[in-house]
């Protein structure tokens, strides 16, 4: 793996949330004002309380690894402190949840940071959905539409592995965590994911499989954190 295990274990821990939204099968086919009805409510119980308790002082970044079917999707909010120290605040995790459901908990959580320098996206094929809203609402000065490429991750890769080296990061202690980035591989010379998928503990499906996904949302968090809002 590109990270050692020890760093990354170094850089754990434990009062940091990791929270998930699993949406069932019929999902998608309830009305659309159930759908954003559930999806705030959740957001109301869940990400409302950290949200209001960041740190005003403090500056922040998100990143975010897209998926619709099968893999999940992966909210990253990164705190930048005064120091220039970084700490993952939370994770969101999304599996099976429709893009419209998608893009009311990314908007829900990025009207509501103070000082965000920035946001990443992962553009790639249907991740065009979410990063063009994100665009949209907030424009190019806050917003990297990111079409994953060998060159993206040869350039970013390298800089979040030097904040495990620096001990600059903090990020949840979970399995998932640790899964995901060891899933960061050397392939022709370039740090990138590689093609393997781990069980995902945090989901109930049964089948439910991981890819690197919170590797990549990190990874884009950390780009975010150089942009200047």
């Amino acid at each position: 793996a590109y990270i050692p295990h020890a760093l990354i274990e170094m850089a754990m821990i434990r009062d940091i949330p990791i929270l998930t939204f699993e949406a069932p099968d019929d999902f998608i086919s309830r009305a659309a004002w159930l759908r954003e009805s559930e999806v705030l409510t959740w957001s109301e119980e869940h990400l409302k309380p950290l949200l209001e308790a960041l740190n005003p002082r403090s500056r922040f970044s998100f990143g975010e690894d897209f998926a619709r079917t099968g893999d999940l999707s992966c909210f990253v909010l990164l705190e930048i402190t005064e120091s220039l120290a970084k700490r993952e605040v939370f994770r969101v995790e999304l599996r099976n949840l429709p893009y419209a459901q998608q893009e009311q908990v990314m908007m829900y959580i990025l009207t509501r940071v103070p000082a965000l320098v920035g946001a990443a996206f992962d553009a790639t094929g249907n991740g065009g959905y979410l990063a063009e809203a994100a665009l949209l609402a907030f424009g190019p000065d806050i917003i990297d539409s990111v079409m994953l490429s060998p060159k993206w991750y040869g350039e970013w890769m390298p800089k979040l592995k030097a904040e495990f080296e620096d001990q600059n990061i903090l990020v949840a202690r979970h399995q998932t965590t640790l899964d995901d980035l060891r899933h960061v591989k050397v392939v022709n010379g370039i740090p990138q994911i590689d093609k393997g998928r781990t069980k995902d503990q945090n989901a109930t499906a049964v089948n439910a499989r991981r890819h690197g996904d919170f590797a990549v949302a990190l990874c884009m968090a950390n780009r975010a954190s150089y942009m200047e809002g």
